[in-house]
């Protein structure tokens, strides 16, 4: 009878993951590559030469941004990527292919339409930017070197060589104070933005490249090469990760860290996961083709995207 009860209760204990489909589809011009999501509006960078802009309760496009074309390789005229995105007070920015290999940084708003901060001649290869104010930026290039960059007197307040591996991502916490980095050697450094000083290193959970990361309420996620998706607290007190299927090319978090997910396996299906009890509690099924973004607006609701035109949205409930 006693042994019963044990099966009883470990039984009860276990979560069953429930399956889900998506709610809602956005159609994109292009591949989504960047996404972002900001005041009831998704901002998608394509592969199109364009950002497009979505009312996120109806999935209507209501707005789409083009970049100028460029020359490629072969002094033709093409279509640029939209690397990363980022909004603040209304104002758009963007890192966008650019010819010669280099990468070119706009912003954008309907009083002054498109404007470019860094061009060719700067000769950056930027791969993440982000706002850390109105008037200051943060730029991530391939060669894993961190620039904080004065917009107003176009200028750098500092370049930080972070190592030498390759970058893949970075992710600000939510008072724009630290950050932290993605790159090929599978360690996370805890950096200071207004310095660029590195306060700690994470290590141990992944051994090889991380796509993608996340900073949400004092947790860092990782979406590993090894098939491994990392957890750590930036405090240093915890960490531990979730294996997958398959290389895991996204990750995200949910704003108050407590729930996160991570693309799991070769069908692209998201396994979303309690942080706090490693439980997994649904399983995502819809996309056809490699994961690119994933954004929880919440803890009950997020948005994703792939290698293709669609965005999907997700409601947990």
């Amino acid at each position: 009878m006693k042994k019963f009860l044990i099966f009883m209760i470990l039984c009860a204990s276990v979560v069953i993951a429930k399956d889900l489909t998506p709610s809602k589809i956005f159609k994109s011009q292009g591949s989504v590559i960047s996404l972002i999501y900001n005041n009831g509006k998704l901002y998608a960078g394509t592969d199109q030469g364009s950002v497009d802009i979505f009312d996120a309760n109806s999935t209507k496009l209501i707005d789409r941004v083009k970049l100028p074309e460029m020359l490629d390789f072969m002094g033709d005229k093409t279509l640029r990527k939209v690397y990363s995105v980022d909004i603040l007070d209304g104002t758009l920015l963007f890192a966008t292919e650019d010819s010669k290999g280099y990468r070119s940084v706009f912003t954008y708003n309907k009083e002054d339409n498109l404007t470019q901060i860094i061009s060719l001649k700067d000769k950056l290869l930027v791969q993440k930017i982000a706002y850390v104010s109105k008037d200051k930026i943060l730029l991530g290039l391939l060669g894993n070197e961190l620039i904080l960059f004065d917009i107003k007197n176009h200028k750098r307040i500092y370049s930080k060589q972070v190592s030498q591996s390759k970058f893949s991502d970075f992710a600000i916490d939510e008072t724009k104070t630290k950050l932290v980095i993605a790159d090929e050697s599978g360690d996370i450094p805890l950096i200071e933005v207004k310095s660029g000083k590195i306060l700690k290193m994470f290590k141990g959970e992944n051994l090889d490249n991380i796509f993608q990361i996340d900073y949400k309420s004092g947790l860092i996620i990782g979406a590993g090469q090894d098939r491994k998706c990392s957890i750590y607290k930036d405090d240093g007190s915890k960490s531990y990760s979730q294996k997958a299927d398959f290389l895991i090319y996204s990750a995200g978090l949910s704003p108050d860290g407590t729930v996160a997910g991570f693309a799991i396996n070769e069908d692209n299906e998201i396994s979303v996961f309690s942080t706090q009890t490693k439980s997994e509690t649904h399983r995502l099924k819809g996309h056809s083709t490699t994961l690119t973004n994933m954004i929880f607006i919440n803890n009950d609701e997020l948005y994703s995207s792939s290698e293709d035109e669609n965005i999907l949205y997700w409601n947990l409930k």
